[in-house]
This record gives C-alpha cells, structure tokens and sequence, in this order.
C-alpha cells in the first residue's frame, strides 16, 4: 500500500492517503500486537522501509501524527536491535529506513 504510484492521486488526496498510512502505523505500534510473529514482524518493517522510499521527508513531517510516529518508530527499531530474534532480512528495511 505504501508504493501505490503517486500519479494515482493528487496532491491533497496524496497528502491523506499518508495521513491515513501514518496513522495505521502508529496504531500498530502503539498496539503491538500480532508483531511477535516472524511473519508480520517481517511484513511491518517492508512497510516502514517503504514508507520513507515513496514519501519525501517534506510530506512525512507536514502530518500532524509525524512526531509520535517517528519517536514509536525509533523505539520498534532499537528493540528490534536489542531482540535480533528476527531474521536479519526484516533489520534491513528499518536500517534503510533511517538511512533515508
């Protein structure tokens, strides 16, 4: 969902389908649930990589929910590092996500 082609929609409708997008993010993360599974784990960190890879920092800081998200974000990443429990393949997308 999050590299649905940005010619599909224009700027406002751009700017709430990332609203939208953050803010189910930030409900995951808030929540915590499902996310112990390899699977889901896996599948949270290819949306989070993919988040910063289609969207400019502009429009991720413009939302109101940026802060929170970002600080949640922060905080999955470094227990994600301290756990390793995971596969090495799902650190990937969160390293390249603070990369970007």
């Amino acid at each position: 969902m999050a590299s649905v082609r940005r010619s599909l929609f224009s700027n406002d409708e751009r700017q709430q389908f990332l609203a939208s997008l953050v803010r189910g993010i930030c409900l995951i993360l808030k929540k915590g649930e499902n996310l112990s599974n390899l699977e889901v784990y896996h599948e949270f960190c290819r949306l989070l990589g993919r988040l910063k890879a289609n969207y400019q920092l502009g429009e991720l800081t413009a939302l109101d929910e940026y802060s929170e998200t970002i600080s949640l974000i922060a905080q999955f990443t470094v227990k994600s590092l301290e756990c390793f429990q995971f596969s090495p393949n799902s650190l990937h997308y969160l390293l390249g996500l603070w990369q970007r």
